[in-house]
C-alpha cells in the first residue's frame, strides 16, 4: 500500500514537471497538496481513513520512512485529512474568498 502511495504521488509529481513546467526547486505543498486531494477524491476509494490508520500502524513509532517516501505519506495523510474534515459550507467560503465573491 505504501508503495501505491509513493508511485501515485511520484507520477502526480512527474506530471507537474512535464506539463506545467514548474522548476523541481519550485514544487512544494502549495502545488502538490491539492492535486493530491482532487486525485484521492477521484480515485473513488471506499474508507481511505481505514488505509491511512493501516499504513500508519505498520509505521508505528519507528521512523522506517525517510525523505521522500515519507513527504508523500504525509502529503496523502493530509489530503485525506482535510478530505474527511471539510464541508460543503466550509468549501463554499474557500471558493468565494478565492474569487472574492458572495456564494
Amino acid at each position: 500500500m505504501i508503495l501505491c502511495i509513493y508511485e501515485s504521488i511520484a507520477l502526480i509529481y512527474s506530471d507537474l514537471l512535464t506539463y506545467c513546467k514548474i522548476l523541481p526547486s519550485k514544487i512544494g505543498a502549495d502545488h502538490l497538496t491539492p492535486l493530491v486531494i482532487y486525485v484521492t477524491i477521484h480515485a473513488k476509494l471506499s474508507f481511505p481513513n481505514a488505509i491511512l490508520e493501516l499504513i500508519l500502524s505498520f509505521i508505528g513509532d519507528q521512523q522506517i520512512l525517510s525523505g521522500e517516501v515519507n513527504y508523500y505519506i504525509t502529503t496523502w495523510a493530509t489530503a485525506v485529512g482535510y478530505i474527511t474534515k471539510v464541508t460543503k459550507e466550509g468549501l463554499k467560503k474557500t471558493i468565494s474568498k478565492e474569487n472574492n465573491t458572495e456564494i
